[in-house]
């Protein structure tokens, strides 16, 4: 009976030890630093978002985001979103309202890694110390003393139609694209997405880049937008080379069942790079900086590439991410982009390759 005794006391004591040690490994971490930004975004109680409608998801998207960081902080913030113009435009706005001395329109702004170098060494932007107060950040991410976050990466590719482009034909090389089967059936975009990049020294040069753009030039049909899926879904056109992120032709495919794929080129596999910004002059900073701690999490991810398709490669377990080891396991070698690219030699190589690919797919 003692014996018994004894042997239930110590099972007793054995399951409240691991009952405190589930507890405590429940208890979440202290962190002052976000819980003052919590209180500080909790004070301002709104947001101000002005982009592209892709950019969000649009307001279903939007509210989406926005109850999932009030869900997560215990907030009760309301976002209140508007459609604006292209990101170089809206990167410009925040220039000139910041030099009028007047709040920003978006109280966090989202550029693509050309754009964002305009608002760098300006006193344009608010940095912070990210990963004080959301530790998990992946450190590549915070760029320019955190001036800059980069949010999302995206494969530039071939978009095409799968009916028309079936397997046997697959596009797998630059060259492919060039078959004189496709003459006449391919579009490119008036800016020249992603071609540029050819030029960089990191993949063909900018002499042979530009031989390829002209080849191109001479076997495209028409120019078209990122975001006119549809003229390839429609067989418009069989493919555009080079799209604006694979994501597009994923995210159109996914929601509509269009036959619409896309490819990322063997000898081109390029990440480019988009970014968040908050503005010194945002109105409401630190409801900003919360809602950017909060996507950069798996969790925020998660819903990212849900309403828009986009994802960062430096988050393990997204789909970019997922991506991205898939092609270096396949030994391509993936070349990444990002603002500081922009910026020095490469930036001025990047910049004249622009201007003149546009020039060569316009035929001027």
């Amino acid at each position: 009976m003692r014996n018994g005794l004894i042997g239930l006391c110590w099972a007793m004591l054995l399951v409240a030890a691991l009952v405190t040690k589930a507890y405590a490994q429940r208890e979440p971490v202290q962190n002052p630093k976000l819980d003052q930004l919590i209180a500080a975004a909790r004070a301002e109680g709104e947001l101000d978002l002005v982009a592209g409608g892709g950019t969000w998801g649009e307001a279903e998207g939007v509210k989406i985001i926005q109850d999932a960081l009030n869900k997560k902080y215990g907030l009760n913030i309301r976002i209140r979103y508007a459609a604006g113009p292209a990101m170089p435009v809206m990167t410009n706005r925040v220039m000139e309202t910041h030099k009028a001395g007047a709040k920003s329109d978006t109280d966090l702004l989202v550029s693509n890694a050309r754009p964002v170098n305009m608002v760098l060494g300006k006193g344009v932007t608010r940095s912070f110390a990210w990963r004080e107060a959301f530790p998990y950040f992946p450190a590549d991410t915070i760029e320019f003393g955190g001036q800059l976050i980069r949010f999302v990466d995206v494969f530039n590719g071939i978009t095409f139609n799968t009916r028309e482009v079936t397997g046997k034909e697959r596009l797998q090389r630059l060259d492919d694209v060039l078959n004189p089967k496709w003459k006449g059936r391919i579009a490119s975009t008036p800016y020249a997405s992603a071609l540029y990049f050819l030029a960089s020294n990191r993949l063909l040069g900018y002499e042979k880049a530009t031989a390829y753009v002209r080849a191109l030039g001479r076997q495209i049909g028409g120019l078209i937008r990122c975001g006119e899926e549809s003229r390839i879904a429609s067989g418009e056109f069989l493919m555009l080379a080079m799209n604006c992120g694979n994501y597009g032709g994923e995210d159109y495919a996914r929601k509509t069942g269009a036959p619409v794929g896309v490819t990322i080129l063997e000898d081109a596999a390029v990440l480019d790079s988009f970014y968040f910004v908050v503005p010194v002059n945002s109105a409401h900073p630190n409801v900003a900086t919360l809602l950017v701690g909060f996507l950069m999490s798996k969790e925020g991810q998660d819903i990212l590439s849900r309403v828009v398709g986009w994802s960062s490669a430096s988050v393990e377990g997204t789909p970019i991410n997922r991506e991205y080891k898939e092609m270096e396991k396949k030994g391509v070698k993936v070349v990444r982009f990002t603002a500081a690219s922009w910026a020095g030699e490469e930036g001025q190589i990047l910049n004249r390759a622009t201007t003149e690919f546009q020039k060569i797919l316009a035929g001027r």
